[in-house]
């Protein structure tokens, strides 16, 4: 369950969440409804597809059960993809 505000997201986290190694990202999947989800995902050897939206946050410590704020800016994109990976292998923030 999520909510959308004017500049963030809020999840609901169900589990604590425990983060494993230097860097942790949780990344939320906004999915479409059930009747319109074969048109939300494309697989092809070539590519992936997902339309709508998803954002990421860095966890750095646990988080217990409630609501978790995810900053719209924090939007998963082509450019954004990489920076995650190489902020894991730096041990750096990105966000």
């Amino acid at each position: 369950m999520y909510r959308h505000l004017p500049k963030e997201l809020q999840y609901k986290l169900t589990d604590i969440l425990t983060p494993i190694g230097a860097a942790f990202y949780l990344i939320v999947v906004e999915l479409p409804e059930e009747e319109k989800f074969d048109e939300w995902l494309k697989v092809t050897p070539d590519e992936l597809t997902i339309k709508k939206c998803a954002y990421f946050i860095r966890v750095t410590d646990v988080k217990k059960p409630g609501f978790i704020t995810i900053p719209k800016s924090n939007l998963l994109t082509s450019k954004s993809l990489p920076q995650l990976f190489l902020t894991s292998q730096n041990k750096e923030q990105l966000i």
